[in-house]
Parts: structure tokens; C-alpha cells; sequence
């Protein structure tokens, strides 16, 4: 069971880093969805508002790498389930705000 765990934390630990680089690669050719979000709310909101939607992403990647490393850990390290506690917390209440950006 140990060894499923550390499998499965490992795989969602590198899923941001790909799906990083994957919009990165897309972005040279097509603009991508976050392109055209950051474009309505820098026309609401302004750069408080493009702050607040790079930090909405940042605090995913965090939450979910962390979750990552908390699952490969196999449950026993607590300063990870701490950031992820945090991290969630940051994202849940930066998304409520970059959601009323958006409209």
C-alpha cells in the first residue's frame, strides 16, 4: 500500500510542472484561455487585478504539489499537510476574487 501511495504522490507531484510546460509550448502559437482572462481582468480590475489571478495559479500549483508531497510522504509529514492547509485556503479566497474580476 506504501509503495501505491508514493506512486500516486509522485505522479500528482510533477502534474503541474507538465501542465506548465504544455501552455507554455501552446502559448508560442495560440493564446490560451488564461491569456484572455488576464486581458479582461487587467480591463476591470487593472494589475491589482492580473496580480491576483498569477497568484489564483500560483496557489494551485503550491496546493497541489504539496498534496503531492504530502501523499508520498505517506500521511506523516505535517509541515506539508500545514502548506497545503494554507495553500488552500489562499486559493479558495483568491478564486472568489478573481471570479468578481472577471465579470
Amino acid at each position: 500500500m506504501e509503495i501505491v501511495c508514493k506512486l500516486i504522490g509522485m505522479c500528482i507531484c510533477f502534474v503541474p510542472s507538465v501542465y506548465f510546460a504544455v501552455y507554455m509550448v501552446k502559448r508560442a502559437t495560440v493564446e490560451q484561455r488564461f491569456d484572455i482572462h488576464l486581458r479582461k481582468v487587467n480591463d476591470v480590475a487593472g494589475k491589482v487585478g492580473i496580480i491576483i489571478a498569477v497568484f489564483n495559479r500560483l496557489a494551485l500549483f503550491i496546493l497541489i504539489t504539496c498534496l503531492g508531497l504530502y501523499i508520498t510522504s505517506y500521511f506523516d509529514n505535517n509541515v506539508t499537510l500545514d502548506i497545503v492547509i494554507v495553500s488552500f485556503i489562499a486559493y479558495i479566497i483568491s478564486l472568489y476574487i478573481d471570479n468578481k474580476n472577471d465579470i
